[in-house]
């Protein structure tokens, strides 16, 4: 009983031994990178998912000087109208059709525009805002042209470019509501000579008589229109009918 005991455990042993290398021998073979990939793993592991490509999509803002040129156009031919449409949203709150029309006319029938000329000179935009920097030509009968540098700002309403409205569009000077006044200087007329060098027209004082009608003493009115005849070269007359057409108090 004794041998058998010593050889029984010698084989359980043994047995042991072989059963722990076929564990490891497993075990390594899980842990290769194999085509088959770990079998324990495989049979629990979810499906990886596959995502779409993401897809980017460029929108880009509309052309600023499209719209600053629509706007000048409609200027040209007087359309306020169509410029009041192209105004944005916090400007139409802030003056009504009436007004811009109104504004608009006086400043340029003030300056005697006959026509109108511009070009764009520079542009700065970004997706919500912009500037558009322009010169204007207003040409003139009294003036001659007048010319100045403006700057248009827009904001992107709805992917359209709409005009923020500013009394300098007309011209920078009427900002924050000043107003445009013109005086006329009329230059006395010259002179004019003969061949000999005699006066043909000159500068002469001139005067002006009037008669107050109720306060004329009958007794000195045959003396009144008399003088009055000789001074204006007219009958007296016709004075006196002129006075009696009159009536008193004129």
């Amino acid at each position: 009983m004794g041998v058998r005991s010593y050889f029984e455990r010698k084989r359980m042993k043994a047995f042991r031994w072989i059963h722990l290398l076929l564990i490891l021998s497993f075990l390594a073979a899980c842990g290769t990178g194999g085509t088959g990939g770990n079998p324990i793993t495989n049979l629990f592991a979810s499906p990886t998912p596959i995502l779409p490509t993401a897809q980017a999509t460029v929108i880009p803002a509309p052309d600023a000087q499209v719209a600053v040129n629509g706007f000048l156009q409609a200027l040209q031919k007087d359309d306020f109208e169509t410029m009041y449409a192209m105004l944005a949203k916090q400007s139409r709150d802030a003056i009504t059709l009436e007004d811009f029309s109104k504004r608009w006319n006086n400043a340029l029938n003030e300056m005697s525009a006959a026509s109108i000329e511009y070009a764009i000179n520079s542009s700065r935009i970004s997706p919500t805002l912009a500037e558009i920097g322009y010169s204007v030509t207003y040409k003139t009968v009294l003036a001659g042209d007048i010319q100045r540098g403006i700057v248009m700002r827009l904001n992107n309403e709805e992917n359209t470019w709409k005009v923020i409205w500013d009394d300098s569009l007309i011209m920078p000077e009427l900002a924050g509501g000043n107003l445009l006044a013109m005086e006329y200087s009329v230059p006395a007329r010259g002179d004019i000579y003969d061949r000999n060098g005699l006066p043909i027209v000159s500068q002469a004082d001139a005067f002006a008589f009037g008669i107050q009608t109720d306060i004329i003493n009958p007794e000195m009115r045959g003396a009144l229109t008399s003088e009055l005849g000789k001074l204006c070269g007219l009958d007296p007359e016709y004075i006196n009918d002129q006075i009696d057409a009159a009536g008193p108090g004129w």
